[in-house]
């Protein structure tokens, strides 16, 4: 596993125009926003968001540890299909102007927009610059992993990735967001990766170790013994990050703990497909 070149854009700051990009449904009727972004033949790309759409209604699940959170946030994870591979794929029985980019960014938004979520994890986005552009303005800070090599490339479209969007009213980030390549088996680079970051929730007061990733693909033994090797190597990332925070609590002074003479214990969220 190895640390890779990545995109971070805090908020209050510009969104870089790299392109990236998205898939979902929606939950709301409109979509007041608009967004411009390059579809993957390199034109550009001006939607207008406010349309009537049919939807679909989520439930939201809600975890406890056993009593009720004093400040509880929210979490929105979605595999978006990155364009080009939409159409593709294997998706025979939908229509193609449905796997069109220009047809789901306007439910992509609505869906984002629908779970109002604190922190946001989307893996096979190639349109990032679409979704910062949109997203900063709203109060995110955003951080965009592409997977190196992108099977997006080889139908001539950006490169998808694992993007990160946390709301920065809510959560300050301490070091910088990170991304990471798996090792393959053999020891070599594999295409999927991960990224982490570790949030402080300013109203909790408490530490988050967040991470998203987007694991080998497709049935089969071969491709699911890959995906818990990945896995392991994910879960000592996530260890060495907790070890590495609860090291920084023993230099300061006074040390962070629970009131019982523990050092405190950084929560842990893993999103991905």
């Amino acid at each position: 596993m190895r640390s890779v070149p990545c995109h971070w854009s805090r908020g209050g700051a510009k969104a870089s125009t790299r392109p990236g990009q998205c898939k979902t449904s929606s939950k709301h009727r409109r979509a007041l926003v608009s967004a411009a972004g390059t579809s993957g033949a390199g034109a550009n790309l001006s939607v207008n968001l406010m349309k009537q759409c049919s939807i679909l209604e989520r439930t939201e699940v809600q975890l406890q540890s056993g009593r009720t959170s004093r400040h509880p946030f929210r979490v929105a994870t979605f595999n978006v299909l990155a364009d080009g591979l939409a159409q593709s794929g294997d998706f025979v029985k939908v229509p193609i102007s449905c796997l069109m980019w220009e047809h789901r960014l306007p439910l992509i938004l609505q869906e984002i927009k629908a779970a109002d979520a604190d922190i946001i994890c989307l893996q096979e986005l190639n349109h990032f610059d679409t979704l910062a552009t949109t997203l900063v303005p709203e109060g995110y800070s955003c951080f965009f992993r592409a997977k190196k090599p992108s099977p997006a490339l080889k139908f001539g479209f950006p490169a998808d990735g694992i993007a990160l969007f946390y709301r920065h009213s809510r959560f300050s980030c301490s070091p910088a967001p990170a991304g990471h390549c798996f090792d393959s088996v053999d020891g070599q680079p594999a295409a999927q990766g991960f990224v982490t970051a570790q949030l402080h929730d300013k109203l909790a007061g408490h530490t988050l170790i967040v991470a998203a990733t987007h694991l080998k693909a497709k049935a089969g033994f071969e491709n699911e013994q890959t995906r818990v090797h990945q896995a392991c190597q994910l879960l000592q990332e996530l260890q060495n990050m907790h070890d590495r925070y609860q090291q920084l609590q023993l230099l300061q002074q006074p040390p962070v703990s629970t009131g019982t003479g523990l050092l405190q214990q950084a929560a842990v969220l893993v999103c991905g497909d």
